[in-house]
């Protein structure tokens, strides 16, 4: 199971994706809306899906539609809240935690430099044994060029 901090930027992805799909939606399938009077004001009320003539399409967003994507962006918002509410309280003042930040950046930084170190020393040995077999095959293939076949060695 993943880190709470995890499952939290998970859930905000999945507002996201359902935000943009349903702005997109909307978007593509939503009718214009009505005009009530002369004042030109607009409806409240969802325009009716209409049929697209020799297609069997209906254009138009329902309310049923629009109650669904309600749904879903409810309960993403909800396990995010639930989530928010399950990590940890800051500890200490804030002068405190920028000291433990500072900390951390130190003890980042050593490893970091050790980290590096071995690496370097990684690289060093490597590049030996790639010499060292690229030494053996060069002799290896010295012996077979000169006939030997490879089942006596040259002496150096």
């Amino acid at each position: 199971m993943a880190d709470t901090v995890t499952q939290l930027q998970d859930q905000v992805n999945q507002m996201a994706m359902l935000m943009f799909n349903s702005i997109g939606t909307l978007q593509r399938d939503a009718l214009p809306a009505e005009r009530v009077n002369t004042t030109n004001a607009l409806s409240d009320s969802i325009p009716p899906q209409i049929e697209i003539q020799n297609q069997q399409i209906k254009k138009g967003v329902t309310k049923e539609q629009i109650e669904e994507i309600t749904k879903q962006l409810v309960e993403c918002s909800k396990v995010i809240d639930m989530l928010a509410e399950q990590l940890p309280d800051a500890e200490g003042t804030p002068a405190e935690q920028l000291k433990r930040i500072e900390e951390l950046q130190e003890e980042h930084e050593k490893i970091s430099k050790e980290l590096h170190k071995e690496l370097e020393r990684a690289k060093e040995k490597l590049d030996e044994v790639n010499a060292e077999f690229e030494q053996l095959a060069d002799e290896e293939l010295m012996l077979v060029k000169d006939g030997e076949g490879g089942a006596k060695k040259k002496k150096k």
